[in-house]
């Protein structure tokens, strides 16, 4: 893990960046519907959901911009638990 691991603002900032990212994906997803393409639109979708689940994690998953990785204790190895 690097010094931007454990900076609660460092992480804020890229969290906000991948929501950004997820919420323009949605958006992308809910012109497809409307578009009458629903196979372009479940493609948004999931990669929305990939893109959250990889960098922000689902709650029990600590990903990459967790607000939580600042507060975890190193391993034995210096990774997080």
């Amino acid at each position: 893990m690097t010094d931007f691991d454990r900076d609660p603002d460092a992480l804020a900032w890229a969290r906000s960046k991948v929501a950004d990212a997820v919420t323009r994906f949605r958006e992308y997803a809910s012109l497809a519907d409307r578009a009458g393409k629903p196979e372009e639109a479940e493609m948004w979708r999931n990669m929305a959901g990939h893109l959250w689940h990889a960098l922000i994690g689902d709650g029990l998953t600590v990903a990459a911009f967790d607000e939580r990785r600042a507060v975890l204790p190193p391993s034995g190895e210096g990774e997080p638990s």
